[in-house]
């Protein structure tokens, strides 16, 4: 009997202690998980703290065409107003420029400047025109066939040669009030629906 209890206690103590170096060892990888995150946090905000534009900073500007889709690329001058900015402060100037941009950059069809990338040795800035923002058309049954306006003008920019008597009611009553379209890509999509 006393055998058989040395046995028992000892399964009993050998499972206590596997039981106690588990438990050990998986708080000891999940602290030095957290102090991995903690040092690799650390790294990051003291970076991205210390990464200011310098006079010595590649500045690419990025004009990118909505309506042709068409990227140009070009390297500039650092503007002065940019040198010692962290990333969100440029980020601030941006806003900034987009909401003051000049009677040119208007007529050009400036919508939107964004910042693509930034670190200490380079800048890409990308602004965005759509030139046909502004534009935009009309499309309005004349004469029993589509007939396309553009925004501002009274006059038929285009006949489109597609039939009323083709078209369906529903297609028909919105094109009686006017059918008002943004783009030349979204007015051919629109006529390529009505011809179907």
């Amino acid at each position: 009997m006393n055998r058989k209890y040395i046995v028992i206690c000892s399964f009993f103590v050998a499972f206590f202690v596997l039981s106690l170096l588990c438990y050990g060892s998986f708080e000891y990888a999940k602290k030095q998980e957290q102090k991995k995150l903690a040092h690799q946090n650390a790294a990051q905000t003291s970076t991205k703290q210390e990464q200011r534009v310098t006079s010595e900073t590649k500045l690419v500007i990025e004009k990118w065409e909505e309506e042709s889709e068409e990227l140009v690329k070009e390297e500039r001058d650092m503007p002065p107003e940019y040198a010692g900015l962290t990333r969100e402060e440029l980020e601030k100037q941006l806003t900034i420029e987009i909401k003051d941009k000049s009677w040119e950059e208007e007529k050009e069809g400036l919508v939107k400047i964004t910042l693509e990338s930034f670190s200490e040795d380079k800048i890409v800035i990308r602004k965005v025109y759509n030139k046909s923002s502004e534009q935009g058309y009309i499309l309005r049954l004349k004469d029993g066939e589509v007939v396309i306006y553009r925004k501002d003008e009274k006059e038929p920019f285009e006949k489109t040669g597609l039939k009323e008597e083709n078209l369906s009611k529903q297609d028909k009553k919105i094109l009686q009030g006017g059918y008002a379209v943004r783009t030349e890509k979204e007015l051919y999509s629109v006529l390529e629906n009505f011809s179907s």
